[in-house]
């Protein structure tokens, strides 16, 4: 499907990735990939792969949860910030308090 409708972004959960798998395996000319991956256990994982022809940073956080943020540079408009939570069993509304919790520390409000 990503190679017949060549989308910008893609999101992933549920990666599975660890530090035995490198980004450089994974990317390809077409896309830059941005993942955050689960330190313990095998399942988990999130990743954002985007448009080479698009700039855009991954964002570091104080949180610790399984939550990955890039900053998306659009010419002659502001940046987008984009959250890709691992969503799990947790109640809805948990989910965003850990998702907007990881917001403090990213210098976004003050651009």
């Amino acid at each position: 499907m990503v190679n017949t409708t060549k989308p910008d972004v893609n999101i992933a959960t549920e990666t599975w990735l660890d530090d035995s798998v490198s980004s450089a395996e994974l990317e390809s000319d077409a896309y830059t990939i941005h993942r955050r991956d689960r330190k313990t256990g095998r399942h988990g994982g999130v990743m954002n792969t985007m448009n080479s022809s698009k700039t855009s940073t991954e964002v570091s956080t104080k949180s610790e949860s399984e939550i990955l943020w890039v900053k998306i540079q659009c010419v002659g408009h502001s940046d987008i910030y984009q959250g890709c939570p691992k969503c799990g069993s947790r109640a809805d509304s948990a989910l965003w308090l850990i998702l907007l919790g990881s917001l403090h520390g990213l210098d976004i409000f003050n651009a």
